[in-house]
């Protein structure tokens, strides 16, 4: 898609489902192994990342996560729905 003469992208994210009986580090582990598979990504040239390096991904998203309500419990309202941006590209 181009806008201004740019090109563009654009992201879709999907609620995930846990699995019963699976912790959220193992699901996310399990996602991101599945889309780094290096039969799907031509042996990782198509993966890039903003913000965390592709291959701890899964660990620094549970990081910003507890890093962002720890510091939400503390700060005033107005504060609370700050946005911290990591993405990867698979």
């Amino acid at each position: 898609m181009l806008k201004g003469g740019l090109p563009t992208a654009t992201a879709y994210y999907k609620k995930h489902k846990i699995s019963k009986g699976e912790t959220i580090a193992q699901s996310l582990k399990e996602r991101f192994d599945y889309g780094q598979n290096p039969d799907k990504t031509e042996g990782g040239e198509l993966i890039s990342s903003y913000g965390c390096d592709h291959m701890t991904a899964d660990a620094e998203f549970l990081l910003s996560k507890a890093k962002y309500k720890a510091a939400a419990r503390h700060a005033p309202a107005s504060a609370a729905g700050s946005t911290i941006f990591l993405r990867i590209h698979i």
